[in-house]
C-alpha cells in the first residue's frame, strides 16, 4: 500500500510541477500578456511538451548518465547565483547590526 501511495503522491507532484513549469513559460514567453490574462492555451500545451520531451530523450540516447550530467551542467551557473545571494545576505546583515548599535 505504501507503495503504491508514494508513486500517486510522485505523480501529482511531477504533473504540478510540469504544470507550473509550462505556465511560467508560456507566460513569460509570451509577447503581450496584460495582467490578469492566460497564456493561449496551446503555448503552455508547447511547453509542457517539450518538458517533457527533454528528459525523456536523453534518457533513451544516454541513459541516466546522460540525464545526470545535463543536470549538472544546466545547475552550475546557479552557484554563481547563490553566491551573490550570500554575499548580499551577510552585507545586509553586517549593516542590520550595525544599524542596531549593538557591538
Amino acid at each position: 500500500a505504501l507503495p503504491i501511495f508514494l508513486a500517486i503522491i510522485g505523480i501529482i507532484f511531477t504533473a504540478t510541477t510540469y504544470d507550473s513549469a509550462s505556465y511560467t513559460l508560456a507566460a513569460g514567453a509570451t509577447v503581450k500578456l496584460e495582467p490578469g490574462e492566460h497564456p493561449a492555451r496551446w503555448h503552455r500545451v508547447f511547453w509542457a511538451v517539450a518538458l517533457g520531451i527533454l528528459p525523456a530523450s536523453l534518457l533513451y540516447l544516454g541513459g541516466l548518465k546522460a540525464l545526470q550530467t545535463a543536470s549538472v551542467i544546466a545547475s552550475l551557473p546557479l552557484l554563481v547565483v547563490y553566491g551573490i545571494l550570500f554575499a548580499a545576505i551577510i552585507k545586509t546583515l553586517r549593516a542590520v547590526h550595525a544599524a542596531a548599535g549593538t557591538p
